[in-house]
């Protein structure tokens, strides 16, 4: 029979880790990932990150639905799901490359681990004037003006096939099952945004960073990134969630850190894969784990 698996890994890590670096295949093809996505990227291929922080007060639904407010959003995969695959080799056939496992495992991991894939998908967002000023005025009381030239313009966001390997914990050490796997490891090519509709993507981030309401420290953040075409803006809640930059095996990487000590997360790029790793683990043991990474 497939195993039950039931994610509800560190919240307030999952937040901002998770819901910033995507589990890239994975997280950004989710309805927050998706409108954030369209909210604040704008580039061809994520190469590197970089942390913007943000009150973490502010009312993150806010921006996780701003997306949907100011037009439609479409995902040609249709839901998000994850398959369950049998073995590495299967899961490794589906989504076209070779997926990877820690060499090293934690303390407490089980060497039984669940494999499961998510197929490529689409999201279209595109801009809509009339929706916009419909839900803004009546949710926020906010007027938005879209310029005429970019009514019906938006963004392409090109999800590739994703894998993520978990593993449970195997009862030998403490750990919390409420919050979710011992470990949880993703992988999968850079998502590719574009713009559409006649509109470059310099004038979608313009004008999607001029949308009123949005916290204006990581507006200004987000707009001091030089390099933003090969830059993914990891939103972290100030306070709540220590950041490093750090390195996996040469490679720079992020390693972020949740402030009541639940667990921990990486991010990094080797190649043309972009790897995130989870787990109710210390910052020490997670970057050693993922170091063992072949």
């Amino acid at each position: 029979m497939p195993k039950r698996l039931t994610v509800g890994a560190p919240r307030r890590m999952v937040a901002s880790a998770l819901l910033a670096t995507g589990l890239l295949g994975l997280t950004l093809a989710t309805t927050a990932g998706r409108e954030v996505a369209a909210d604040f990227l704008g580039m061809f291929r994520v190469e590197k990150f970089t942390v913007v922080t943000y009150d973490p007060n502010y009312p993150v639904e806010r921006f996780t639905t701003l997306g949907r407010q100011l037009g439609t959003v479409t995902d040609t995969g249709g839901a998000d799901r994850l398959r369950i695959a049998s073995s590495l080799s299967e899961a490794s056939l589906r989504v076209g490359f070779e997926v990877t496992q820690p060499g090293v495992l934690p303390a407490g991991a089980s060497n039984d681990p669940i494999f499961q894939t998510r197929a490529p998908r689409q999201v279209l967002f595109t801009l809509n004037q009339q929706r916009a000023q419909q839900n803004l005025l009546a949710n926020q009381g906010i007027a938005p003006t879209i310029p005429p030239d970019l009514e019906g313009a938006g963004l392409q966001l090109n999800v590739p096939s994703a894998a993520v390997v978990t593993y449970l914990s195997d009862g030998t050490t403490p750990s919390d099952e409420t919050l979710g796997p011992l470990l949880v490891v993703a992988q999968g090519p850079s998502p590719a945004l574009e713009a559409t509709g006649g509109a470059t993507l310099e004038e979608m981030r313009a004008f999607l960073l001029s949308t009123p309401d949005l916290p204006a420290d990581a507006v200004q953040q987000v707009s001091n990134i030089d390099d933003w075409t090969a830059t993914l803006p990891v939103p972290v809640p100030a306070g709540r969630v220590a950041w490093q930059e750090t390195q996996v095996n040469g490679t720079p990487a992020l390693l972020l850190a949740d402030s009541e000590h639940v667990g921990s997360a990486l991010v990094w790029k080797r190649g043309e894969t972009i790897y995130t790793m989870i787990g109710q683990l210390d910052q020490e043991t997670l970057l050693a784990t993922a170091e063992s990474m072949p």
